[in-house]
């Protein structure tokens, strides 16, 4: 074996036999005594994260060397200075020799080991879903020792799970976890949370102003700002109608009732009416006299409503609580009825029989 002119360093030896078996011996150190020293090589860190740069450089004790480098993936370089980006291509073994005067040093070596990227998974508990306003959320990180999080609307969190609480459509959004393990490698993945606004339940009852139904009449509820509506009252009042009736209003119909709507993304809102019963006392009639002369004055009079129409003999009507009658006649005999109306709208009657005889 003819190792002429060979440049100085470590060398092995593979020899195999005539059975494609073979063996290693060395590593056998051939000097070069003209040869320039081993160059020192200065590398900005022996371990690297995935995807990030460590430099390289070189220094000789003649500052005519030229050099040669050789590492992974087919890496040669003549440069005393230079970046590589580290990845799986690129993890291992630079060495690096210096020559002068066609006399090789000894090689340099430094070794680059890789670190993984840790591996995230992020969840949330509203994942493929959408959420409603006002809601908490909560999200889940993993993978990492260090786990921070950035969100829309200013969000920021420290932690494997945290909460988005009292979430607003400000809220709808990436949310952005980085973890960080103990090589201090970091990898970053997000979860989109979509928060849309609740529909806005409204209750109300005949009308806005009347919420007191009349003893024995029908009470009629109105909802809106939904698609679906469940009523809850008293007496064990439940209906899922969107007006709902409650035939024969009475005091044990008296209470709050509670409108829940649900619009078709699943989100409810509540509103509520409080509900009471008019009771009407009776109208009664109080009249001067019930038998009289003809020409005498009939004097009669309503009490218990808030409006009053009387109706009597002889195609008569006139309304007000007090009417009179002057110069009463035989053919006004008769039944005279009075209809009251209460602030409510609730209706009552009275009658008195008059009698007009010579």
């Amino acid at each position: 074996m003819d190792l002429t002119n060979i440049p100085a360093g470590l060398y092995s030896l593979e020899v195999p036999d005539g059975n494609g078996c073979s063996d290693n011996f060395g590593p056998f150190s051939v000097a070069n005594p003209g040869a320039p020293a081993t160059p020192t090589i200065t590398v900005s860190a022996n371990q690297a994260c995935d995807g990030e740069d460590i430099t390289f450089s070189v220094n000789s004790s003649d500052p005519s060397a030229n050099f040669d480098w050789s590492g992974p993936n087919g890496f040669s370089s003549t440069l005393d200075n230079f970046t590589v980006t580290m990845d799986q291509l690129t993890e291992g073994n630079y060495c690096v020799t210096a020559t002068v005067s066609n006399c090789t040093s000894p090689s340099a070596c430094e070794t680059i080991v890789l670190n993984e990227l840790p591996t995230l998974n992020v969840t949330s508990d509203s994942e493929g879903t959408l959420v409603c306003e006002n809601s908490d959320v909560e999200l889940t990180a993993s993978g990492a020792s260090s786990l921070v999080w950035n969100g829309p609307n200013g969000f920021n969190a420290n932690g494997a799970s945290v909460s988005l609480t009292n979430s607003s459509t400000n809220s709808t959004g990436w949310y952005v976890v980085t973890g960080t393990d103990g090589n201090n490698c970091s990898s970053v993945d997000s979860t989109y949370v979509e928060v849309v606004p609740l529909p806005t339940a409204d209750a109300t009852a005949s009308s806005d102003s009347q919420t007191a139904f009349c003893e024995g009449s029908v009470g009629f509820l109105y909802g809106s700002g939904g698609d679906d509506y469940v009523w809850m009252g008293p007496n064990g009042f439940s209906s899922s109608n969107q007006n709902p009736t409650i035939a024969n209003f009475d005091s044990t119909n008296v209470g709050t009732y509670v409108l829940t709507v649900t619009d078709a993304n699943g989100c409810q809102d509540q509103d509520s009416i409080s509900l009471d019963v008019s009771v009407f006392e009776d109208v009664s009639i109080n009249a001067s006299d019930t038998v009289l002369c003809p020409g005498d004055l009939l004097s009669l009079s309503a009490s218990g409503a808030e409006s009053y129409v009387w109706t009597g003999p002889n195609g008569f009507s006139e309304s007000g609580q007090n009417i009179t009658i002057d110069n009463i006649s035989m053919n006004q005999s008769g039944t005279y009825y009075v209809e009251g109306t209460s602030a409510f709208g609730c209706t009552g009657g009275d009658e008195v029989e008059i009698v007009v005889e010579m």
